[in-house]
């Protein structure tokens, strides 16, 4: 019991030192990958620290419904696409997260574009992206994204930076409305 306790407390001071490189936006949130979450009670802490989850599968999704996750504290970011694996992000409301031009098509032929998209501009042109955001707001989306993955020892807050000033150019380019930017961080707890 005390080894679990200081196992949580580590955690914590993991989750909470992690979260503050982020504190210059109250409405921040984390997602830390489903995958990497070995323990329940894990679960549990990180969701009261405020923490989304990344889910790359059906059984991800469903887990995290089971465990109290709704909505746009899921973020379902598939390896590879697959119509049940959309169909039942759309279900829970979670936001869906495309890495590529062909998972969009892949979405809008077997599934319902939502209204909140999320997209990944690693190795897009700001023009590419702002191209494929503008596709998918013909398609439905009204709400994008911008995401990207950070490694334990990444530099949040420099990077979260890239990415605000990539946001607020395509909504001053291209007028779409830029609601969020996403960080997952891929650790094990």
């Amino acid at each position: 019991m005390k080894q679990q306790l200081k196992q949580i407390a580590e955690i914590q001071n993991k989750v909470r030192t992690e979260l503050s490189a982020l504190d210059w936006d109250a409405d921040c949130r984390s997602y830390v990958s489903a995958q990497a979450i070995q323990d329940s009670a894990n679960v549990l802490l990180l969701q009261a620290e405020g923490y989304g989850v990344n889910c790359t599968t059906v059984e991800e999704l469903l887990l995290a419904e089971q465990c109290g996750f709704t909505g746009q504290t899921i973020l379902f970011s598939p390896d590879s696409a697959t119509a049940e694996g959309f169909a039942c992000a759309n279900r829970l409301q979670a936001i869906i997260h495309v890495h590529e031009a062909a998972q969009l098509n892949f979405l809008v032929e077997n599934a319902a574009v939502p209204q909140t998209l999320c997209f990944s501009p690693g190795g897009s042109t700001k023009e590419q992206l702002a191209q494929e955001m503008f596709r998918a707001h013909w398609m439905g989306a009204n709400v994008f994204g911008l995401h990207a993955r950070l490694s334990e020892s990444g530099e949040a807050s420099g990077f979260a930076q890239e990415l605000l000033e990539t946001a607020n150019g395509i909504r001053s380019e291209v007028g779409l409305f830029i609601g969020f930017v996403c960080l997952s961080w891929t650790y094990y707890v």
